[in-house]
């Protein structure tokens, strides 16, 4: 809700700016400026709001930060406005129109500023009354660099004066502080209101993605399922190795199930393999098969954890008054949209706004090398130990802090060969300071400018970070 024309009567009552000058003007966001006028008695700074539904004016004493560019109008006004001396302001007649007269050396200005919803403005004239710029430049209102604009002529009294009464606004201080804390709270509200609508779209994008992340292990895992077939076929080789030669494309063989029921079995061979090479081969694949089993429950593990987690969060949404909370959730949405969508590998852990990354073997360790970090995330191995990479992707504006080292630390020691000891140390580094092993196996790199850390595992905070009981 906007202010009336009385309440700007209370408020221009309070301003004493009789024999001050224009001190300096700041655009803080689109809608809101600054006017710091300098008096015999001190600095007094007004805000005008030109956001429809908050259109008002009053004196501030919250500090805020400026437009690193200011705009073109507010350029204009520093230009001709800034050191000018100021007469007594007044609003014209009872409408929502404040005029500050100005004075800079021979050069007279009005300076409109009209709070009317739907055509709020800033407006500056000469001294006769010729429109030297706007806020808005509104060419079927007339409201253009050239026109005249004089709402003292143009404008006539409303036909209800007493149409309207002052607001009572609560809280302590005179009345521009409690206008100004009335309308703080509200955009306060609506703020918190919007990150929470912000951070709901966030959590169910992610709760979305991990979903689809879930049914592709889940059928991963039922494709591992298959293991034991492939350790009994490679056994079935080696005892009928008698029956293979070296070119055969099948082996077939008659094999009875636990009810005695004869039962004809085909296995496929390479023909480029000897009979025991086929063999192995099957063990290979009940290998591979049993490891790919492991970390496919150990990442199906961490999704439920992190699924839980969301809708966790997502329950307690309505109730959620910590901006900066609400702010992490959509930081950590926006940071996984990248121009890369395919799936980061690995497991995935989080510490405050910032994302662990967990490389397990050769193959994710490269892929999230290649594809999932960038030169300013931080590197961290084992270093005595055999051991899976851990990556702390970075955000900007933000150092990683103690805590968050620590954390990816631990993840370090855990997912290494030297867990079983308690301890390890560690080096990290940048992964721009990474540099690829030439003939090494896959992933391997050599690190440069590396720190050295060493650290101990933490159950609890192992738990924390897993969500399992210590």
């Amino acid at each position: 809700m906007s202010l009336n024309w009385k309440e700007i009567n209370l408020i221009m009552e309070e301003w004493n700016l009789d024999s001050s000058f224009l001190q300096e003007i700041r655009q803080y966001d689109f809608h809101h400026l600054l006017f710091q006028f300098y008096t015999p008695r001190g600095k007094t700074t007004l805000l005008v709001s030109l956001k429809q539904g908050a259109l008002r004016i009053h004196k501030t004493e919250r500090k805020r930060k400026a437009l690193p560019r200011p705009p073109r109008f507010t350029t204009f006004m520093k230009a001709r406005l800034k050191g000018s001396k100021v007469g007594m302001p007044e609003q014209i007649g009872s409408e929502r129109i404040i005029l500050f007269p100005l004075s800079r050396g021979e050069e007279h200005y009005h300076l409109y500023i009209k709070l009317w919803e739907n055509s709020s403005n800033i407006i500056i004239t000469n001294e006769k009354h010729k429109i030297l710029d706007c806020f808005s430049r509104r060419p079927n209102r007339g409201e253009i660099p050239g026109e005249l604009y004089n709402p003292k002529e143009d404008l006539s009294d409303p036909i209800d004066p007493d149409r309207f009464i002052p607001r009572d606004f609560p809280g302590e201080g005179d009345y521009n502080r409690r206008l100004e804390l009335f309308y703080e709270n509200r955009e306060e509200d609506s703020e918190l209101t919007k990150l929470r609508e912000e951070a709901a779209r966030c959590l169910k994008a992610e709760k979305r993605r991990l979903q689809g992340r879930e049914e592709k292990v889940e059928k991963r895992l039922a494709d591992y399922a298959r293991a034991e077939s492939f350790k009994l076929w490679g056994d079935e080789i080696m005892s009928h190795l008698h029956l293979i030669k070296q070119g055969d494309r099948e082996l077939e063989i008659t094999t009875y199930d636990e009810e005695g029921k004869e039962t004809l079995l085909i296995l496929e061979l390479d023909p480029l393999l000897t009979p025991a090479e086929n063999g192995e081969r099957y063990y290979k694949r009940y290998k591979k098969a049993r490891t790919g089993e492991k970390l496919a429950r150990e990442e199906l593990e961490q999704l439920q954890i992190r699924l839980e987690k969301i809708q966790t969060e997502r329950e307690a949404l309505p109730e959620s008054s910590d901006k900066g909370h609400l702010k992490n959730l959509i930081t950590l949405e926006k940071e996984r949209k990248t121009k890369n969508e395919s799936p980061t590998p690995g497991l995935q852990f989080h510490s405050g706004p910032f994302l662990i990354l967990v490389g397990r073997n050769a193959a994710e360790n490269d892929e999230l090398l290649r594809r999932h970090v960038r030169g300013n995330d931080l590197w961290l191995h084992s270093r005595d130990w055999p051991g899976g990479y851990i990556f702390i992707k970075t955000i900007k504006g933000k150092s990683v802090p103690l805590e968050t080292l620590l954390d990816a630390g631990t993840l370090a020691v855990h997912y290494s060969k030297g867990k079983r000891s308690g301890k390890c140390d560690l080096y990290y580094t940048e992964v721009k300071y990474l540099r690829r092993a030439k003939g090494a196996p896959k992933g391997t790199v050599l690190p440069t400018r590396e720190k050295n850390l060493t650290v101990e595992l933490d159950s609890s905070r192992l738990a924390r970070l897993t969500g399992k009981p210590e």
